[in-house]
């Protein structure tokens, strides 16, 4: 994790400024819950033969959206959703924009009909913070 990740953290886990902080955790539904119960699907493998360093996953919904007309999930139309993300990172990289936790950017899953999507990364869980990212819809959130 970088400098301003491990900033961020500190600056959320703060007794100042987190008004939890040291209270006990009643309940907890994690990013690895999400995947096991089929909420996220995990599409690691083909997100770093594309140059993605972490877990990803796509929620239950724009998984959806990558099916075909067939009702088949092609690992095309998740590459391309990837691709699209990939260069609206390299973008926001290249344009030193303001560093953040979200992405947001257009994807076309039919021709046509580009759609706002979100990318977000967050602690894989509490005792693990390890970075992950999820993409979905502004409706998942």
């Amino acid at each position: 994790m970088n400098k301003d990740g491990q900033a961020k953290i500190a600056e959320l886990t703060a007794e100042s400024s987190n008004p939890f902080a040291g209270a006990p955790v009643i309940s907890c539904y994690t990013w690895e819950d999400a995947v096991n119960d089929g909420t996220f699907v995990e599409v690691t493998g083909l997100a770093k033969s594309w140059g993605f360093s972490l877990p990803v996953a796509l929620t239950r919904s724009v998984f959806t959206l990558c099916e075909s007309d067939t009702k088949q999930v092609s690992d095309n139309h998740i590459t391309l959703l990837l691709v699209a993300l990939h260069t609206e990172i390299k973008r926001l990289k290249e344009s030193n924009e303001d560093d953040s936790d979200m992405i947001f950017f257009k994807h076309e899953f039919e021709k046509g009909k580009s759609i706002d999507v979100w990318a977000s990364i967050e602690g894989r869980k509490p005792e693990n913070p390890e970075p992950v990212m999820t993409i979905l819809l502004p409706s998942d959130r």
